[in-house]
Protein backbone atom coordinates (compact mmCIF):
# COMPACT_ATOMS: atom_id res chain seq x y z
CA UNK A 1 0.00 0.00 0.00
CA UNK A 2 3.48 2.54 0.31
CA UNK A 3 6.40 2.63 -0.86
CA UNK A 4 8.83 4.86 0.91
CA UNK A 5 12.16 5.09 -1.29
CA UNK A 6 15.62 6.31 1.03
CA UNK A 7 17.30 8.01 -1.07
CA UNK A 8 16.93 6.05 -4.13
CA UNK A 9 16.49 7.66 -7.58
CA UNK A 10 14.49 3.91 -8.69
CA UNK A 11 12.64 6.11 -11.86
CA UNK A 12 15.98 5.89 -13.61
CA UNK A 13 18.26 3.62 -11.90
CA UNK A 14 15.68 0.21 -11.02
CA UNK A 15 13.09 1.25 -14.21
CA UNK A 16 11.67 -2.22 -14.54
CA UNK A 17 10.94 -2.35 -10.40
CA UNK A 18 9.99 1.75 -10.22
CA UNK A 19 7.22 0.32 -13.61
CA UNK A 20 5.40 -1.93 -11.40
CA UNK A 21 5.67 0.18 -8.56
CA UNK A 22 4.07 2.88 -10.80
CA UNK A 23 1.38 0.02 -12.00
CA UNK A 24 0.66 -0.88 -8.55
CA UNK A 25 0.33 3.10 -7.81
CA UNK A 26 -1.84 4.33 -10.57
CA UNK A 27 -4.42 0.89 -9.79
CA UNK A 28 -5.52 2.61 -6.73
CA UNK A 29 -4.35 5.99 -6.30
CA UNK A 30 -6.03 7.22 -3.37
CA UNK A 31 -4.80 4.54 -1.26
CA UNK A 32 -1.41 3.23 -2.63
CA UNK A 33 1.11 6.03 -1.56
CA UNK A 34 4.29 7.23 -2.31
CA UNK A 35 7.08 8.87 -0.36
CA UNK A 36 10.35 9.47 -1.93
CA UNK A 37 13.57 10.97 0.56
CA UNK A 38 16.45 12.33 -0.80
CA UNK A 39 18.83 15.40 -0.74
CA UNK A 40 17.15 16.78 -4.30
CA UNK A 41 14.73 16.71 -6.81
CA UNK A 42 14.99 13.88 -9.48
CA UNK A 43 12.39 12.01 -11.64
CA UNK A 44 11.45 9.84 -8.96
CA UNK A 45 10.04 12.86 -7.17
CA UNK A 46 7.67 13.70 -10.02
CA UNK A 47 4.92 11.42 -9.12
CA UNK A 48 5.45 10.93 -5.38
CA UNK A 49 2.25 11.49 -2.95
CA UNK A 50 5.51 12.78 -0.74
CA UNK A 51 8.51 14.40 -0.93
CA UNK A 52 11.13 15.08 1.00
CA UNK A 53 14.39 17.04 0.73
CA UNK A 54 16.52 16.55 3.57
CA UNK A 55 20.17 17.06 4.52
CA UNK A 56 22.68 15.34 3.32
CA UNK A 57 23.17 12.73 6.60
CA UNK A 58 20.12 13.61 8.40
CA UNK A 59 18.50 10.55 7.33
CA UNK A 60 19.55 8.61 10.40
CA UNK A 61 17.36 11.68 12.69
CA UNK A 62 14.49 10.86 10.57
CA UNK A 63 14.35 7.34 11.03
CA UNK A 64 14.69 7.79 15.10
CA UNK A 65 12.28 10.78 14.34
CA UNK A 66 9.47 7.54 13.31
CA UNK A 67 10.95 5.11 16.00
CA UNK A 68 10.51 7.41 18.69
CA UNK A 69 6.90 8.55 17.32
CA UNK A 70 6.02 4.64 17.40
CA UNK A 71 7.43 4.30 20.96
CA UNK A 72 6.15 7.35 22.71
CA UNK A 73 2.78 8.36 21.17
CA UNK A 74 1.78 4.78 19.29
CA UNK A 75 2.99 1.83 21.64
CA UNK A 76 -0.02 0.06 20.55
CA UNK A 77 1.26 -0.11 16.72
CA UNK A 78 4.03 -2.72 18.65
CA UNK A 79 3.48 -6.43 17.17
CA UNK A 80 4.94 -7.18 20.58
CA UNK A 81 4.26 -11.04 19.53
CA UNK A 82 6.89 -10.55 16.37
CA UNK A 83 9.16 -8.43 18.11
CA UNK A 84 8.93 -10.93 21.87
CA UNK A 85 10.01 -14.45 19.23
CA UNK A 86 12.25 -12.92 16.31
CA UNK A 87 13.72 -9.41 17.69
CA UNK A 88 16.46 -8.13 20.19
CA UNK A 89 17.37 -4.82 21.19
CA UNK A 90 20.69 -4.10 20.67
CA UNK A 91 23.49 -1.22 20.05
CA UNK A 92 27.07 0.05 19.77
CA UNK A 93 29.55 2.35 19.98
CA UNK A 94 29.30 5.97 18.81
CA UNK A 95 33.17 7.11 18.63
CA UNK A 96 33.90 4.42 15.87
CA UNK A 97 35.90 7.11 13.75
CA UNK A 98 34.61 6.66 10.07
CA UNK A 99 36.74 4.03 8.06
CA UNK A 100 39.27 6.92 7.11
CA UNK A 101 43.40 6.25 7.63
CA UNK A 102 44.23 6.13 10.89
CA UNK A 103 46.98 8.24 10.37
CA UNK A 104 45.46 11.95 9.15
CA UNK A 105 48.86 13.24 8.83
CA UNK A 106 50.11 11.17 5.96
CA UNK A 107 52.27 12.86 3.83
CA UNK A 108 50.36 12.61 0.62
CA UNK A 109 47.50 14.37 1.86
CA UNK A 110 46.76 17.80 0.98
CA UNK A 111 45.92 20.40 3.89
CA UNK A 112 42.57 20.70 3.49
CA UNK A 113 42.53 16.39 2.88
CA UNK A 114 43.91 16.19 6.39
CA UNK A 115 41.36 18.77 8.16
CA UNK A 116 38.76 16.00 7.22
CA UNK A 117 40.69 12.68 8.19
CA UNK A 118 41.27 14.09 11.33
CA UNK A 119 37.75 14.11 12.27
CA UNK A 120 38.85 10.02 12.19
CA UNK A 121 40.65 10.66 15.52
CA UNK A 122 38.44 13.21 17.11
CA UNK A 123 35.80 15.49 16.06
CA UNK A 124 34.18 19.14 18.06
CA UNK A 125 30.22 18.51 18.66
CA UNK A 126 28.31 20.77 16.89
CA UNK A 127 25.12 22.62 18.09
CA UNK A 128 22.89 20.27 15.78
CA UNK A 129 24.68 16.94 17.06
CA UNK A 130 24.23 17.55 20.65
CA UNK A 131 20.96 16.99 21.88
CA UNK A 132 21.41 13.34 20.28
CA UNK A 133 24.86 12.64 22.24
CA UNK A 134 23.22 14.00 25.49
CA UNK A 135 23.63 10.50 27.15
CA UNK A 136 27.48 11.26 26.69
CA UNK A 137 27.07 14.17 28.76
CA UNK A 138 28.49 15.72 25.30
CA UNK A 139 27.90 19.56 25.08
CA UNK A 140 28.08 21.92 21.97
CA UNK A 141 32.12 22.38 20.96
CA UNK A 142 33.15 19.43 23.20
CA UNK A 143 35.51 16.84 21.66
CA UNK A 144 34.61 13.57 20.98
CA UNK A 145 37.31 11.10 20.58
CA UNK A 146 37.00 8.24 18.03
CA UNK A 147 38.23 5.48 20.92
CA UNK A 148 36.47 2.51 19.70
CA UNK A 149 37.60 2.35 16.01
CA UNK A 150 38.58 -0.92 15.93
CA UNK A 151 35.06 -2.28 17.56
CA UNK A 152 32.96 -0.41 15.28
CA UNK A 153 31.03 -4.00 14.64
CA UNK A 154 30.56 -4.73 18.40
CA UNK A 155 26.89 -4.36 19.64
CA UNK A 156 25.31 -5.84 22.50
CA UNK A 157 21.86 -6.41 24.48
CA UNK A 158 19.95 -3.52 25.55
CA UNK A 159 15.86 -3.63 27.25
CA UNK A 160 13.46 -1.62 25.61
CA UNK A 161 13.63 0.72 28.18
CA UNK A 162 16.68 1.59 27.52
CA UNK A 163 15.86 1.51 23.47
CA UNK A 164 12.95 4.07 24.37
CA UNK A 165 15.06 6.12 26.54
CA UNK A 166 17.74 6.48 23.83
CA UNK A 167 15.04 7.33 21.52
CA UNK A 168 13.87 10.82 23.55
CA UNK A 169 15.78 13.48 21.77
CA UNK A 170 14.43 12.92 18.23
CA UNK A 171 11.46 14.96 19.14
CA UNK A 172 9.51 16.28 15.33
CA UNK A 173 10.91 19.83 16.34
CA UNK A 174 14.22 18.75 16.78
CA UNK A 175 14.50 16.58 13.79
CA UNK A 176 12.75 19.09 11.36
CA UNK A 177 15.10 21.86 12.47
CA UNK A 178 18.05 19.92 11.69
CA UNK A 179 16.83 18.12 8.73
CA UNK A 180 14.88 20.03 6.16
CA UNK A 181 17.04 20.19 3.16
CA UNK A 182 14.91 22.52 0.83
CA UNK A 183 15.69 26.40 2.07
CA UNK A 184 11.91 27.63 0.32
CA UNK A 185 10.04 25.05 1.97
CA UNK A 186 8.83 26.39 5.43
CA UNK A 187 9.47 24.30 8.82
CA UNK A 188 5.80 24.00 8.90
CA UNK A 189 5.33 22.00 5.72
CA UNK A 190 8.28 19.88 6.27
CA UNK A 191 7.08 18.65 9.61
CA UNK A 192 3.87 17.97 8.41
CA UNK A 193 5.62 15.54 5.85
CA UNK A 194 7.82 13.76 8.62
CA UNK A 195 4.63 13.28 10.55
CA UNK A 196 2.41 12.02 7.56
CA UNK A 197 5.26 9.48 6.59
CA UNK A 198 5.34 8.17 10.16
CA UNK A 199 2.01 7.66 10.31
CA UNK A 200 2.01 5.59 6.65
CA UNK A 201 4.62 3.36 8.62
CA UNK A 202 2.35 3.56 11.96
CA UNK A 203 -0.98 2.86 10.31
CA UNK A 204 -2.26 -0.55 11.08
CA UNK A 205 -3.33 -2.45 8.28
CA UNK A 206 -1.42 -0.64 5.71
CA UNK A 207 1.63 -2.33 4.42
CA UNK A 208 4.86 -0.85 3.62
CA UNK A 209 7.30 -1.47 1.30
CA UNK A 210 10.86 0.30 2.58
CA UNK A 211 13.35 0.93 -0.60
CA UNK A 212 17.25 2.06 -0.53
CA UNK A 213 20.35 1.50 -2.65
CA UNK A 214 24.02 2.37 -2.76
CA UNK A 215 23.40 6.04 -0.97
CA UNK A 216 22.62 4.11 2.03
CA UNK A 217 24.76 1.30 1.73
CA UNK A 218 27.64 3.40 1.01
CA UNK A 219 26.55 6.41 3.83
CA UNK A 220 29.00 7.40 6.01
CA UNK A 221 26.81 5.45 8.68
CA UNK A 222 25.70 3.03 6.04
CA UNK A 223 25.34 0.40 8.78
CA UNK A 224 23.58 2.36 10.81
CA UNK A 225 20.71 3.79 8.68
CA UNK A 226 20.11 -0.08 7.23
CA UNK A 227 19.54 -1.32 11.19
CA UNK A 228 17.37 1.99 11.65
CA UNK A 229 15.24 0.84 8.80
CA UNK A 230 14.88 -2.79 9.65
CA UNK A 231 14.16 -1.45 12.83
CA UNK A 232 11.25 0.36 12.10
CA UNK A 233 9.61 -2.70 9.99
CA UNK A 234 10.65 -5.50 12.69
CA UNK A 235 9.09 -2.98 15.44
CA UNK A 236 5.62 -2.76 13.32
CA UNK A 237 5.80 -6.91 12.64
CA UNK A 238 5.96 -5.50 8.75
CA UNK A 239 8.79 -7.68 8.04
CA UNK A 240 9.36 -10.82 6.04
CA UNK A 241 5.59 -10.39 5.24
CA UNK A 242 3.81 -10.59 1.48
CA UNK A 243 3.48 -6.35 1.19
CA UNK A 244 5.76 -5.23 3.92
CA UNK A 245 9.59 -5.75 4.11
CA UNK A 246 13.02 -3.40 4.48
CA UNK A 247 14.37 -4.21 0.32
CA UNK A 248 17.92 -2.97 -0.41
CA UNK A 249 17.78 -2.54 -4.10
CA UNK A 250 20.82 -4.31 -4.89
CA UNK A 251 20.81 -6.80 -7.83
CA UNK A 252 23.48 -5.99 -10.16
CA UNK A 253 25.59 -8.22 -12.62
CA UNK A 254 28.95 -7.53 -10.94
CA UNK A 255 27.25 -6.57 -7.00
CA UNK A 256 25.17 -9.57 -7.15
CA UNK A 257 26.21 -12.24 -9.18
CA UNK A 258 29.94 -12.04 -8.30
CA UNK A 259 30.07 -10.91 -5.20
CA UNK A 260 27.59 -12.62 -2.99
CA UNK A 261 26.77 -16.32 -5.13
CA UNK A 262 30.12 -16.58 -6.16
CA UNK A 263 32.32 -14.91 -3.31
CA UNK A 264 34.67 -12.19 -4.50
CA UNK A 265 34.43 -9.77 -1.85
CA UNK A 266 38.11 -9.68 -0.15
CA UNK A 267 36.43 -11.39 3.03
CA UNK A 268 33.64 -13.83 1.32
CA UNK A 269 33.40 -17.15 -0.60
CA UNK A 270 30.49 -18.55 -2.34
CA UNK A 271 26.99 -18.73 -0.68
CA UNK A 272 27.48 -16.11 1.95
CA UNK A 273 30.34 -18.10 3.81
CA UNK A 274 33.41 -16.25 5.04
CA UNK A 275 36.93 -16.70 4.63
CA UNK A 276 38.13 -16.09 8.33
CA UNK A 277 35.96 -19.48 8.81
CA UNK A 278 38.15 -22.29 8.59
CA UNK A 279 34.85 -24.65 8.10
CA UNK A 280 33.62 -22.26 5.47
CA UNK A 281 37.30 -22.71 3.44
CA UNK A 282 37.13 -26.40 3.64
CA UNK A 283 33.48 -26.56 1.64
CA UNK A 284 34.50 -23.72 -0.70
CA UNK A 285 37.53 -25.92 -1.68
CA UNK A 286 35.55 -28.88 -1.86
CA UNK A 287 32.87 -26.97 -4.50
CA UNK A 288 35.65 -26.13 -5.87
CA UNK A 289 38.10 -29.15 -6.25
CA UNK A 290 41.18 -27.90 -4.99
CA UNK A 291 43.63 -29.08 -2.33
CA UNK A 292 42.80 -28.72 1.38
CA UNK A 293 44.61 -25.41 2.59
CA UNK A 294 44.95 -23.57 -0.63
CA UNK A 295 42.73 -20.43 0.38
CA UNK A 296 44.59 -18.01 2.12
CA UNK A 297 42.88 -17.60 5.70
CA UNK A 298 43.76 -13.96 6.05
CA UNK A 299 41.07 -11.63 4.53
CA UNK A 300 42.31 -9.29 1.40
CA UNK A 301 42.27 -6.07 1.17
CA UNK A 302 38.99 -4.09 0.20
CA UNK A 303 38.69 -1.53 -2.77
CA UNK A 304 40.04 1.59 -0.27
CA UNK A 305 42.85 -0.44 1.53
CA UNK A 306 43.32 -1.59 -2.13
CA UNK A 307 43.62 1.94 -3.33
CA UNK A 308 45.77 2.93 -0.12
CA UNK A 309 48.25 0.29 -0.61
CA UNK A 310 49.03 1.23 -4.06
CA UNK A 311 49.50 4.85 -2.95
CA UNK A 312 51.56 3.69 -0.15
CA UNK A 313 53.66 1.34 -2.60
CA UNK A 314 52.74 -1.81 -0.96
CA UNK A 315 50.77 -3.06 -4.11
CA UNK A 316 52.78 -2.62 -7.37
CA UNK A 317 50.37 -4.40 -10.18
CA UNK A 318 46.40 -4.45 -9.85
CA UNK A 319 44.04 -5.51 -12.65
CA UNK A 320 40.46 -4.15 -12.44
CA UNK A 321 37.45 -5.85 -13.73
CA UNK A 322 33.62 -4.80 -13.91
CA UNK A 323 33.69 -1.55 -12.30
CA UNK A 324 35.43 2.19 -12.28
CA UNK A 325 37.48 2.47 -8.70
CA UNK A 326 38.84 5.71 -10.07
CA UNK A 327 35.96 7.66 -10.92
CA UNK A 328 33.41 6.56 -7.85
CA UNK A 329 35.61 5.94 -5.20
CA UNK A 330 35.22 8.89 -2.37
CA UNK A 331 38.01 11.44 -3.21
CA UNK A 332 38.70 9.87 -6.54
CA UNK A 333 41.22 13.02 -7.80
CA UNK A 334 43.52 12.08 -4.66
CA UNK A 335 43.51 8.67 -5.69
CA UNK A 336 43.93 8.96 -9.36
CA UNK A 337 46.82 11.27 -8.71
CA UNK A 338 48.24 8.48 -6.58
CA UNK A 339 48.13 5.97 -9.30
CA UNK A 340 49.75 8.31 -11.99
CA UNK A 341 52.64 8.84 -10.01
CA UNK A 342 53.60 5.55 -7.52
CA UNK A 343 55.36 3.17 -9.35
CA UNK A 344 53.02 0.63 -10.58
CA UNK A 345 50.93 -1.62 -13.34
CA UNK A 346 47.51 -1.31 -13.44
CA UNK A 347 45.53 -3.36 -15.97
CA UNK A 348 42.06 -2.23 -16.73
CA UNK A 349 39.18 -4.47 -18.26
CA UNK A 350 36.95 -2.43 -19.63
CA UNK A 351 34.53 -1.96 -22.69
CA UNK A 352 35.15 2.11 -22.79
CA UNK A 353 37.60 4.60 -21.65
CA UNK A 354 36.48 5.71 -18.59
CA UNK A 355 38.56 7.29 -16.12
CA UNK A 356 40.04 3.83 -14.28
CA UNK A 357 41.26 2.83 -18.26
CA UNK A 358 43.20 6.55 -17.74
CA UNK A 359 45.07 5.64 -14.96
CA UNK A 360 46.15 2.35 -16.58
CA UNK A 361 49.06 1.14 -17.76
CA UNK A 362 47.39 -1.84 -19.82
CA UNK A 363 44.04 -1.91 -20.91
CA UNK A 364 42.17 -5.01 -22.25
CA UNK A 365 38.77 -4.32 -24.25
CA UNK A 366 35.99 -6.53 -22.59
CA UNK A 367 32.69 -7.57 -23.69
CA UNK A 368 29.47 -5.78 -22.38
CA UNK A 369 26.60 -7.57 -20.71
CA UNK A 370 25.02 -8.83 -24.12
CA UNK A 371 28.32 -9.87 -26.00
CA UNK A 372 28.58 -12.79 -23.63
CA UNK A 373 26.97 -15.68 -21.78
CA UNK A 374 26.68 -15.26 -18.08
CA UNK A 375 24.49 -14.86 -14.99
CA UNK A 376 23.21 -12.41 -12.64
CA UNK A 377 21.55 -12.00 -9.58
CA UNK A 378 18.57 -10.20 -8.69
CA UNK A 379 17.36 -8.28 -6.17
CA UNK A 380 14.98 -10.66 -4.37
CA UNK A 381 17.92 -12.99 -4.47
CA UNK A 382 18.07 -15.28 -7.47
CA UNK A 383 20.49 -16.08 -9.64
CA UNK A 384 19.30 -15.23 -13.80
CA UNK A 385 21.04 -16.70 -16.94
CA UNK A 386 21.41 -15.17 -19.61
CA UNK A 387 22.74 -15.82 -23.22
CA UNK A 388 24.61 -13.58 -25.70
CA UNK A 389 22.62 -11.59 -27.97
CA UNK A 390 25.45 -9.65 -30.45
CA UNK A 391 29.43 -9.91 -30.92
CA UNK A 392 31.39 -8.18 -29.06
CA UNK A 393 33.14 -5.05 -31.02
CA UNK A 394 36.60 -5.22 -32.19
CA UNK A 395 39.10 -7.91 -30.21
CA UNK A 396 36.54 -7.17 -26.92
CA UNK A 397 36.29 -10.52 -25.11
CA UNK A 398 34.83 -11.28 -21.52
CA UNK A 399 36.51 -11.45 -18.68
CA UNK A 400 36.27 -14.98 -18.06
CA UNK A 401 38.70 -15.20 -20.83
CA UNK A 402 41.14 -12.67 -20.27
CA UNK A 403 41.26 -14.50 -17.01
CA UNK A 404 41.70 -18.20 -18.50
CA UNK A 405 44.16 -17.07 -21.24
CA UNK A 406 45.90 -15.34 -18.95
CA UNK A 407 46.38 -18.16 -16.05
CA UNK A 408 47.62 -20.11 -19.14
CA UNK A 409 51.22 -18.11 -18.90
CA UNK A 410 51.25 -20.19 -15.30
CA UNK A 411 51.75 -23.50 -13.94
CA UNK A 412 50.32 -25.22 -10.36
CA UNK A 413 53.76 -25.03 -9.42
CA UNK A 414 54.19 -21.87 -9.68
CA UNK A 415 51.34 -21.23 -7.51
CA UNK A 416 50.72 -24.30 -5.05
CA UNK A 417 54.10 -23.84 -3.49
CA UNK A 418 54.98 -22.81 0.15
CA UNK A 419 54.47 -19.16 0.13
CA UNK A 420 55.17 -17.26 3.17
CA UNK A 421 53.45 -13.39 3.09
CA UNK A 422 54.23 -10.04 4.64
CA UNK A 423 52.12 -10.79 7.76
CA UNK A 424 53.88 -14.02 8.80
CA UNK A 425 51.03 -16.09 7.39
CA UNK A 426 52.15 -19.24 5.65
CA UNK A 427 50.43 -21.21 2.90
CA UNK A 428 51.47 -24.67 2.58
CA UNK A 429 52.27 -26.34 0.01
CA UNK A 430 49.62 -28.15 -1.75
CA UNK A 431 50.80 -30.26 -4.48
CA UNK A 432 51.17 -33.58 -3.38
CA UNK A 433 47.63 -33.33 -2.09
CA UNK A 434 46.72 -31.78 -5.93
CA UNK A 435 48.41 -35.09 -7.73
CA UNK A 436 46.15 -37.26 -5.21
CA UNK A 437 43.36 -35.56 -6.74
CA UNK A 438 44.18 -36.31 -10.31
CA UNK A 439 45.62 -32.51 -11.03
CA UNK A 440 47.93 -33.05 -14.68
CA UNK A 441 51.12 -34.45 -13.57
CA UNK A 442 52.65 -31.69 -16.48
CA UNK A 443 51.50 -28.66 -14.90
CA UNK A 444 52.75 -29.95 -11.22
CA UNK A 445 56.15 -31.15 -12.12
CA UNK A 446 59.64 -29.78 -13.13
Amino acid sequence: DTFVLWGSNMAEMHPVLWARVIDRKLSNPDRVKLVVLSTFAHRSTDLADISIIFKPQTDLLIQNYILREIVYNHPEAIDWDFVKNYCAFSTGYVDIGYGMRGNPEHPRYTEKEKEIMRKELVKVISEEEAPALRYLNLKPGDKLYMKHRKQAGKHWVISFEEFKKALEPYTLDYVARVSKGDPDESLEEFKKKLKALADLYIEKDRKVVSFWTMGFNQHTRGTWVNEQNYAIHLLLGKQAKPGNGAFSLTGQPSACGTAREVGTFSHRLPADMVVFNPKHREISERIWKIPHGTINPKVGANIIQIMRDLEDGKIKWAWVMVCNPWQDCANANHWIKAAREMDNFIVVSDSYPGISAKVADLILPAAMIYEKWGAYGNSERRTQHWRQQVTPVGEAMPDEWHIIEFSKFFKLKECWKEWKLRDGTVLPDVLEEAKRMGYDRSFLDD
